[in-house]
């Protein structure tokens, strides 16, 4: 071996034994698993702990595309953020020879097991259970690391691979690279980069211009699509009669939020069922006709549905 290169590998192993305090990575890991990201992801995403999971949280869907959808509808009404252990100041890992001290052990990474157990938790723990549920489906997932600018606190995201990147972040629906990184905008924060890892291996790094380059431009035509998806959904709830006159109407107007940036084909049907789902959750009794509006205030939806009862 070139003598260069061999005092380059004898320095890289030094710098490892130091790093972990004279213990090898599996002994760290092992101790430090619940608070190290990286060994945390190899640990929670086993085989084994997949398995748990998917003995408590069944999920139904013959596609990654619906798998996606199921497993992040089911995180919105099951598991809620752990405002508590949010709180917490973040766990110290330090070395006393070969021990292995942690400060502020009470913020650790959950198993994807005691997420849905607990059906609650912080961004890791919930990106975590939701990318256990993804592989154990056969489905391509990995944890997102996102970096602010200017903040003190990160955020961990899960990730699908479809036709390109979707992100799944505690709340419906899916959306791409691009609508994630404006969503956050929206909300004051600018994502620096993000850091995919497939366990707890990084696989790679995605730039401001690699999120920007997957944004999905919302187009007059997406919006016809969308209402005729939203109207055959509506059409499954009622039946029609005359309308030469009816005796009573309601109308009822709603925005979604975002939604006209988070549309996407591969999620267009599932997106028009949430939208009928919301406008018809509170009304009650038969209606014989309906008529329908949908108008893209970008980034947000405004829908106007009227319904009319037949006298």
């Amino acid at each position: 071996m070139n003598p260069r290169i061999l005092l380059i590998s004898l320095a890289l192993i030094l710098s490892l034994c130091l790093s972990f305090g004279g213990v090898s990575r599996e002994e760290y890991c092992e101790k430090v698993w619940r608070y190290d990201l990286e060994c945390a992801l190899n640990k929670t995403l086993s085989k084994e702990e997949i398995e748990k999971v998917l003995g408590v949280v069944e999920l139904q869907g013959t596609s990654c595309e619906e798998i996606a959808w199921n497993t992040l509808e089911w995180v919105q009404e099951n598991v809620r953020y752990d405002v508590v252990k949010a709180s917490l100041p973040s766990p110290v890992i330090t070395f006393k020879g070969r021990d292995v001290i942690v400060q502020s052990p009470e913020r650790f990474y959950q198993t994807p097991e005691e997420t849905a157990k607990l059906k609650k938790g912080i961004c890791g723990d919930i990106a975590i259970f939701t990318t256990a549920l993804l592989l154990g489906k056969n489905c391509k997932s990995y944890v997102a690391f996102v970096d602010f600018r200017d903040q003190e606190v990160d955020h961990l995201a899960s990730l699908v691979l479809l036709d390109k990147f979707y992100v799944l972040d505690q709340n419906l629906p899916p959306m791409d690279l691009g609508s994630y990184y404006n969503k956050w905008l929206r909300e004051g924060k600018r994502i620096e980069q993000i850091t995919i890892y497939d366990r707890g291996v990084k696989i790679g790094n995605l730039s401001v211009e690699d999120l920007k380059s997957q944004d999905r431009e919302f187009k007059e035509e997406d919006l016809d699509i969308l209402r005729a998806l939203i109207v055959e959904e509506i059409k499954k709830r009622f039946s029609f009669g005359n309308l030469d006159r009816f005796g009573q109407k309601i109308v009822l107007r709603m925005k979604f939020d975002g939604f006209a940036d988070y549309y996407s084909d591969v999620f267009a049907k599932k997106i028009a069922e949430l939208i009928a789902e919301k406008l018809l959750e509170k009304v009650e009794g038969k209606w014989d006709a309906f008529t329908l509006e949908a108008k893209a205030n970008f980034p947000d939806l405004e829908i106007v549905l009227t319904l009319f009862k037949i006298p």
